[in-house]
């Protein structure tokens, strides 16, 4: 999986117009160990964030992960621990978390309109 792609990269039509959408992936491994790098490196507009808002989305995505494996557990009737014991956060993980920036759209007659 790609790490980071830039706005316009995509065409999204038959007359080639290009896409508005930029992100970047961010690990699960790097968000958990910042201001640490545990796999790579990210720019610093990521980094100014990754405290405040990234590391916090990823830390409740995690909360609402072992909330779903343990409801798994006792559906399955498994032993309490089993699903979240085989996922240990401190484990490498190949999990990441997509920013996304898409600029608001203009209305198509408002982009028609010459200005």
């Amino acid at each position: 999986m790609r790490r980071y792609k830039a706005a316009g990269t995509n065409a999204t039509d038959e007359h080639g117009s290009l896409d508005t959408v930029e992100f970047i992936n961010v690990a699960k491994d790097d968000a958990l160990a910042f201001p640490r790098a545990a796999n790579r490196r990210y720019p610093s507009t990521v980094n100014a964030r990754m405290g405040g808002t990234i590391r916090p989305f990823v830390e409740k995505s995690l909360a609402i992960n072992d909330t779903i494996l343990t409801v798994f557990e006792k559906k399955l009737g498994l032993p309490e621990g089993t699903l979240l014991a085989a996922q240990p956060r401190e484990a490498y993980s190949g999990s990441e978390a997509r920013v996304i920036k898409n600029p608001p759209k203009r209305p198509a007659a408002a982009a028609e309109t010459p200005q």
